[in-house]
């Protein structure tokens, strides 16, 4: 989605510059409008300036992108529970859904804002190369524990409660566990995936030296080596 994004930013440029730049057609210019006078040089002119301003603002707003994720996406089973699960209980926002067709099968993509423009997209496979559609445990399904592979969004104490409230009254379970620098609300998904609301309490602080430094550690007493 968001190379296509770009590439449809650089098409409406070019289409802009090249409207600025066109020529003017010499049979609707007036008196000392026509070609070869001072006036028509100064249209000249006055057009490079806006092709040059136009290409300074894309190059501008490119810089201003910021780096990070714009979205994350997993396989669902069913797109109307998902849905349901995803916006009236956890509270994200759905923003953007597409419907592909892959030979003689498709897909819907969906997207839900997270809170800061960040989406957590999921796909709803339809015949385009899946083998059980309902495979969608990316943890438990590739034998590993629930809270391998999960999801966690940021959020606060007020927005965890609502959204517990809301689980709890439709069925699902949460449990909470304290990791020190953060307060973690779990539930699973109706995918098999474990969902996390992550409160800082207050957070960690960066230390890419000793990030670095405990690549290989490995805890006393575990009996285990990388």
């Amino acid at each position: 989605a968001w190379p296509a994004f770009c590439q449809f930013r650089c098409e409406l440029m070019a289409r802009r510059v090249a409207e600025v730049g066109r020529e003017p057609d010499p049979s609707s210019l007036e008196g000392p409008d026509r070609p070869g006078t001072n006036v028509g040089r100064d249209v000249d002119r006055a057009q490079e300036r806006q092709k040059e301003r136009l290409m300074t603002e894309h190059a501008a707003s490119e810089q201003e992108t910021p780096a990070g994720l714009h979205h994350v996406a997993y396989a669902c089973r069913d797109i109307n529970e998902n849905h349901r699960f995803y916006e009236d209980l956890v509270g994200l926002e759905l923003v953007h859904t597409e419907v592909t067709p892959v030979g003689e099968g498709f897909f819907r993509h969906t997207f839900y804002d997270t809170g800061d423009g960040t989406c957590l997209a999921f796909f709803d496979l339809h015949g385009v190369g899946e083998e059980d559609k309902d495979r969608t445990d990316i943890s438990t399904g590739l034998g590993m524990p629930l809270w391998v592979n999960h999801i966690a969004i940021r959020s606060d104490e007020a927005r965890t409660a609502a959204a517990v409230e809301r689980l709890h009254a439709a069925g699902y379970g949460t449990y909470v566990l304290e990791h020190g620098w953060c307060r973690s609300t779990y539930v699973t998904d109706p995918n098999g995936i474990s969902f996390e609301f992550c409160v800082d309490t207050p957070g960690f602080v960066p230390d890419r030296q000793r990030a670095l430094e405990l690549l290989d550690a490995v805890p006393t007493g575990t009996g285990k080596t990388p």
